[in-house]
């Protein structure tokens, strides 16, 4: 099986989603999403990662996942979170899980040791039909005022201000007794989170009390904060809620701040989840073992994908602590989170939002389960379970953007150059050819992963001739751009038919 076709789509409707499909010669296809930045994400999946990936079987997961984490794409070793490289490396991740789960016919959690159960219990996250799903200026997403009118059907977002009881009560009656509301949020700009006044932390608590006074404790509420505040307003909101019992405080400062998160857990006795803001292993292994957080809530599709979520899990459980993964983002997410929590034991609950799961998942994919009675299944197709629905790859507002193999390609990732075929390009508008400038800087840059990977294989065979020829042709390069302008196309291919060759060989030295 190898890597033809790396495919995005993005959806005018749904403009802050990013579809990935990674077309293979054996027929598979796999399903890969990343959310917000989806313009930015799509040039970095088809410039950096295509390259890397077209050409190569898919299926050695961990391979691809430490070349493309330490070799290819975001480097800095730290706590990564949310940038552009990890969102694209995620949805790659994704879509190299579900054609290996494919290609052995099962569900991807049946390579992790699941199911460990049969079903899971959901809570709903209160936001609307479209909270999400377009990039908003000013905002990171749509704030609610009171008062204002609901944006359709199961606007749970307006809900929450307007009628949290009626809201708490609908939820009761389809069997869901979580939800997670976030009513503090639109008094967090004017301070810019340095303080909430005592009106201001009245009317955030309005919520809470009305649904303690009128339904007791048969509903647990969640209280997301998106990281708004400062550690004193964080711990005057703590302190305020503690006499509504509620189940978790999510997210209440900026949550890179371990020492910060440390204090407010001295200071209060509500237990903390986090963080979809910072959820990579590395940041998950330092705030575990300082006791700053209670629950593991990271966003599979912020982290760098099912991979990076696998670490953070076994992690959890080391430490003892439940995982609940972050979902109100997109379809292919929420699957990947059902895979994941089908293998866990420790997996507390499944986020989702009724309204995305009733609304516009069910335009997009197929195969995707719908919670009923308070809990959801999981996928039953081999891999994530879930495709895009033909309905959905019908529609006019889509934007496809193809990089595929060129013709007697090595399937290492090089560029084809001034030759006439537009590498990454071949959209349905049309692209146009490479110039010879960008084209010998992609040789350039390609001559340096290869002698990378001569550095990752140390000294066997062959290695040792495959450098000298490397040096040869670095010389050829140079010889090259000096000739500038007067550059004929046939020294082009010969040159370009030499690095295809080094490239064949080297890989044939990796395995």
């Amino acid at each position: 099986m190898r890597v033809t076709a790396l495919e995005t789509i993005r959806c005018e409707a749904f403009a802050n989603l990013l579809w990935l499909r990674l077309e293979t010669d054996a027929g598979p296809v796999g399903l890969g999403e990343a959310f917000r930045n989806a313009e930015a994400t799509e040039a970095y999946l088809h410039e950096t990662l295509a390259p890397e990936l077209l050409g190569r079987d898919p299926r050695p997961v961990a391979a691809h996942r430490e070349r493309i984490g330490r070799v290819i794409a975001n480097r800095f070793m730290g706590t990564p979170s949310r940038s552009i490289e990890l969102r694209g490396d995620a949805a790659v991740d994704l879509a190299l899980w579900d054609l290996l789960a494919q290609s052995l016919g099962v569900p991807l959690h049946r390579l992790w040791g699941g199911p460990v159960r049969e079903r899971i219990r959901v809570y709903n996250t209160c936001a609307g039909p479209a909270y999400n799903t377009a990039p908003v200026v000013g905002w990171v997403s749509r704030l609610a005022e009171p008062g204002a009118a609901p944006l359709g059907a199961l606007d749970d977002l307006q809900a929450q201000l307007d009628d949290p009881v009626g809201l708490a009560r609908s939820l009761l009656a389809e069997g869901v007794t979580v939800l997670k509301i976030w009513p503090f949020d639109r008094f967090a700009a004017a301070t810019g989170g340095n303080a909430i006044g005592p009106a201001e932390l009245e009317a955030g608590l309005a919520p809470i009390r009305a649904i303690r006074e009128a339904l007791g404790d048969v509903v647990e509420i969640l209280v997301e904060c998106h990281g708004l505040w400062r550690l004193p307003a964080a711990v005057r909101i703590a302190r305020a809620l503690e006499p509504y019992r509620i189940f978790w405080l999510e997210d209440p400062i900026a949550m890179h701040r371990l020492d910060d998160l440390r204090r407010l857990k001295e200071a209060t006795g509500i237990p903390l989840a986090g963080s979809e803001n910072h959820g990579t292993a590395h940041w998950f292994r330092e705030a575990f073992a300082l006791g700053a957080i209670d629950y593991a809530h990271f966003d599979v599709g912020w982290m760098g994908g099912l991979s990076e979520a696998l670490d953070v899990a076994a992690l959890a459980r080391a430490f003892d602590r439940p995982i609940a993964p972050h979902d109100c983002v997109g379809p292919v997410m929420l699957a990947a989170n059902l895979q994941l929590l089908a293998s866990q034991p420790h997996g507390l609950w499944c986020e989702t939002v009724r309204a995305y799961a009733r609304g516009w998942y069910r335009e997009v994919v197929e195969g995707l389960p719908e919670p009923e009675g308070g809990t959801i299944g999981f996928p039953e197709g081999p891999g994530l379970g879930v495709r895009l629905s033909p309905a959905f790859l019908a529609r006019p507002d889509l934007v496809r953007r193809r990089s595929t193999l060129g013709p007697g390609r090595a399937g290492r990732g090089l560029p084809l150059g001034p030759i006439g075929v537009a590498y990454g390009r071949d959209q349905p508008r049309g692209g146009t050819p490479m110039s010879l400038a960008s084209y010998l800087d992609k040789a350039q840059q390609k001559l340096g992963d290869l002698e990378r990977i001569l550095g990752e294989l140390g000294e066997r065979a062959g290695v040792v001739d495959a450098r000298a020829e490397l040096e040869a042709v670095r010389e050829r390069l140079k010889a090259l751009r000096l000739q500038g302008a007067e550059l004929s196309e046939e020294a082009v291919q010969g040159f370009t038919r030499r690095l295809d060759a080094l490239t064949a060989r080297i890989g044939a030295l990796r395995g």
